[in-house]
Order: structure tokens, then sequence, then C-alpha cells
């Protein structure tokens, strides 16, 4: 799929929908059309049968098939019957399409999330999260509703329409075809005068709703400084204006929608009343022939009517999700594709960096040049240096999170590249300057995506100096990112995370930067005391720490 804007017609936005939805969610969503369209037929058929089984009912001739004599009683409950197949089948099509179109968009936004987990850590300083969450939690379930399923109802309505025509023509073909051709003119040129209004509005829409979710994300994660500084107002009325942008876009695409029908209710209400006046005043009236023709046109403008108006306002919800179309298929033209991974030996030796250079995007300058290091099994290595001078883009180096410009990382002989990331990182354990905790308790924080174990939940929170707390470890929610905690205890909750998996190589960014000094003096004599043959690199700007380690490594900056 290439990048730029899409084809707003309808074979462009079905290549576009293919593109995006795997090829089982693409089977999927087939197989619902499919059965929306067999249900039209199925109900154009039976309105089909109907009508002349009625003709037969109000007709006061005895009717036949044949030379078998039909009763009254048979021909009634053979229209009911017809009618109750009818609707159990559109009532079967429209549970099965729903869950199908549902299940394919809640995929859709699924499989985009693994995608945007799984991208480089250059990628995502490059987006900000709430305008992520805005395509994972609204865009791609929204384009379900304003392009796949107007898809499928054009189909089934399509057909509908095409079948039920096909009967008007038979019975009446020069009254059918004006009709028509009044209708599909009307139509016509109210859609192509309202069709790029549509689009424009629904840009809007999708620009407001991502305004949206970036304030509220913004104020909630910095609650305390919004507060503290004032800003509720600032926050508030932005929110508020994209509020009210999404309502007023709301409005008037509802507006663009419903106004045709509206006109064309009259014009087609005064057109029937004309063709039936014009039919029952003459000599027709009393021809039984005439009222079976009289119930043909009264039956099919009554099913027409609505459906045509639904043709038209699926035509426009598909212009109107063309923009919503456009940015999620732009999205995914930015991903990075997914990477084979490659296997990393275990770490027996150490790992080495070789010549590591890296510069990051619209620098100047590179943050690191030409830096050689060789840190073996067992050893404490500081990472200090003032701030700005490399240490997180070293540790990101490190952990395979962001790939150096020049030089590598060596593991037991292999030079690792982005392939190697997954495997590599199945080997460290890290805690980074500010942890990130979940609205759980601190045995789930500190245990979450690891087996349970009893022994190593014990040492982990010993070593980080959790088992003294005034409140149980198990039990009593953190509330969200730990608001419920000190920073000091979000911070130890941070380390026995990291200690609580058994890795070669433990990485901790500023680990003493919230302890108060008694606490950060028993948290070093027993994480040392532990050490063993781990590997531990620690950033830091605190002279205990330093002090404690076997080699230092001092950053001077560009």
């Amino acid at each position: 799929m290439t990048k730029g804007s899409r084809s707003a017609a309808m074979p462009g936005q079905i290549a576009s929908l293919k593109a995006l939805l795997s090829p089982r969610g693409w089977s999927s969503q087939i197989s619902a059309w499919i059965a929306g369209l067999f249900a039209a037929i199925f109900e154009a058929g039976s309105l089909a049968l109907i009508l002349p089984l009625a003709t037969f009912v109000l007709s006061a001739e005895p009717a036949a098939i044949g030379p078998i004599a039909v009763s009254r009683e048979s021909l009634v409950a053979a229209v009911i019957l017809l009618y109750v197949a009818g609707l159990a089948v559109r009532v079967f099509a429209l549970r099965f399409t729903m869950k199908t179109t549902l299940s394919v968009g809640y995929g859709l936004a699924a499989r985009l999330f693994a995608r945007v987990l799984d991208q480089p850590q250059t990628w995502h300083t490059r987006h900000h999260s709430a305008e992520l969450r805005t395509l994972l939690l609204h865009d791609a379930q929204e384009l379900m509703s304003l392009v796949t399923i107007p898809l499928g109802r054009l189909l089934a309505q399509g057909a509908l329409v095409l079948c039920v025509g096909t009967l008007m023509l038979v019975v009446r073909p020069v009254e059918t075809a004006v009709a028509a051709l009044v209708l599909v003119t009307c139509y016509a040129l109210v859609f192509a005068l309202s069709g790029q209004r549509l689009t424009a509005i629904t840009a809007t829409q999708i620009q407001n709703h991502a305004l949206r979710h970036r304030y509220s994300t913004d104020a909630l994660n910095a609650i305390r400084e919004v507060r503290l500084s004032r800003l509720e107002t600032e926050f508030s009325r932005s929110f508020a204006a994209a509020c009210e942008g999404i309502a007023a876009s709301g409005g008037a695409r509802t507006l663009f929608s419903e106004l045709p029908r509206l006109m064309l209710e009259a014009v087609l209400f005064a057109f029937l009343i004309t063709f039936m006046l014009l039919l029952a005043s003459g000599r027709e009236a009393q021809d039984p022939a005439a009222l079976s023709t009289l119930m043909v046109f009264a039956a099919a403008g009554l099913k027409l009517f609505p459906i045509g108006h639904m043709l038209y306002a699926n035509l426009a919800s598909l212009r109107s999700g063309q923009p919503l179309l456009d940015k999620l298929a732009r999205f995914v033209d930015g991903l990075e594709p997914p990477l084979e991974p490659a296997p990393v030996p275990p770490v027996t030796n150490g790992f080495t960096l070789d010549a590591v250079s890296f510069t990051h995007h619209g620098s100047a300058a590179p943050t690191l040049r030409d830096l050689s290091l060789s840190v073996g099994r067992g050893t404490s290595l500081a990472i200090t240096g003032p701030s700005g001078s490399g240490k997180s883009t070293l540790i990101d180096i490190i952990a395979g999170l962001i790939m150096p410009d020049a030089g590598a990382v060596e593991v037991e002989g292999v030079r690792l590249t982005a392939r190697h990331a997954p495997d590599w990182q199945g080997q460290l354990r890290y805690c980074p300057q500010k942890p990130a905790l979940f609205d759980t308790d601190i045995v789930g924080n500190v245990t979450i995506g690891a087996d349970f174990d009893r022994d190593r939940l014990q040492r982990a929170l010993h070593i980080a100096c959790l088992d003294d707390l005034p409140f149980p470890a198990e039990g009593h929610p953190v509330g969200e990112l730990g608001r419920r905690l000190s920073g000091g205890q979000v911070q130890r909750i941070g380390l026995a995370r990291a200690l609580y998996g058994a890795a070669p190589i433990l990485i901790l960014d500023e680990p003493t930067g919230n302890l108060d000094a008694r606490t950060a003096e028993r948290f070093l004599d027993r994480l040392f005391a532990a050490q063993g043959d781990t590997i531990v690199l620690i950033v830091t700007h605190d002279p205990r720490v330093i002090s404690r380690c076997a080699q230092v490594l001092e950053l001077d900056g560009p």
C-alpha cells in the first residue's frame, strides 16, 4: 500500500480496507457481507411470492394452482410462513454480520496494539501516547461503523433494490423507470454537493477526538503539577472546546445524512399518491389485475423508499469514513515491519561495547562517540556524568532499545542487531528512574509477567527494603501509577520488580534518587551482598553508589 491519499472511490476503499485487515479478518468480513447479501435476496424473493398470494387472498375468485383448488386459509398460512421465514433469515444475517464485523474491527485494534508494542524505542519517541490510544480505542472501531458496515449494507440493499426494481419494471416499466430516474438523480445531486463537506466534517471530528485524548492524558498523568500550577481551567477549556467540536461535527454530519430523506420523502409521497389516484380513477379500478398492480407498487414503494435513503446514507458514511481510512492506512504504512528474531547465546563471560556511536535525531553533535568498554560477569559498573552526557542513551543501547549508528554491543562473540533485541532483553532486568506501577498490590507489581515464587518474592522485597512497610504487600492496591505511595516507595517497588527476575544483567537507573540516606545505605548493602556473578549496571550521581562499584564510566557528553 503506497503512502499518500487513497482513492475515495469504493474500489479504492475496499482495497485499502483489505490491506488493513489480516487475511483471516478479510475472509471473515467477506463471509459477513455474503450473509447479508443472501438475506436481502431471500427477502426480495419472499416479497415476490407474497404479493401474488395476497392478491389471491383478496380476490373474490377461488384460487387454484393448476388443477388443484387452494383454500383461502392455505394461502394466508403460506403468506405468514413466507414472511416469518424472511424475518428469520434477516435476524440470523443481522446477528451474524454484526458479530463478525465487530470481531473483525476489534481484532484490527488488537493487531495494531501488538504492532505498536513491538515498535522500536525511537519510533515511540516520535508518537504521542494519547494519539496512539485514540487510534487503537476509537479509530479502529469507528472504521467499522463508517466503512465496513456501510459497505456490507450497500451490497445487501443494492441487491434488494435490484430485485424489487426488476419486479416493478416487469409490472409497470414506464412508471418505474421514471420514478427511478427522479430518485437516482436527486440523490446523486445531493451526494455530489455534500460529499466534500462530509469528508471535511469527519476530518474535523478525527482531529478533535485526538485532541480530547491528548488533553485528558496530559492533565491526568500530571494531576499534581496541574493542580499546583493552577492549570485546571486551561485544560478544562481545551477539553471542552474539543468536545464542542465533536458535537458540532456530529450534528452537521447527521444533517447532511438526513436532509435528503426529508426532502425526497415529500416528493415520493406526492408521486405515489398521484400515481395511485390516476390508477384508481380509471376503469382499472374494478379490475383485479389493477388491484394487484396497485398492491405491488404500494408494497414496493414502502420497501424501496427507506432502502433508497439507506443507500444514500451508507454512501455518505463511506465518504465520511475516507479520512479515517486514510489515517489508519498512513499509520500502518509508518509502522516498522517485524523482524525475524535471532538468538543470543547465554551471558557466560560478559559483554563488550565496540566503538559505539549514536546521534539523536535533530542533534548537531553525537551523544556517544567511539565508546568501547568490557564488562565481565560479577562486575558492578557505575555510569555517571552530567545531565545530557548520554547515560540514558547508553543504557538504551545496552538494553537493545535503540541501535547504535556505528559500532555494536557484543555478547559471546555475537554482534547484536535489532533482530537480537527480544532474546537479549530476556537476559536483562531493568529498573527505570521513574518506575511505572500498575493499579494492583505490591506483590502483583513485583511479579507481573513472571511465574510466582514465594521465596524469590521475599528475597526481592528484602533487598529493596520493602519488608517493613506500614501496610501489607498483598491486598493493598497502590493506585494508578502508584499515586497512593510516596516517591521512595514507588522506587523500591520498581527495584524489587527488577530483582525478582533471575537474569545475568541488572540495570538500575538512579536507584537511590528517591530514597532517604538510611534506606539507600540499607539497599546498597543488601544489593551488593546478594550480587554473586550478576552484572550490575547503575546510572547514578550518588557518590555512595559510585564508591561501591568495581568500575566507573564517566561520560562527559557531546
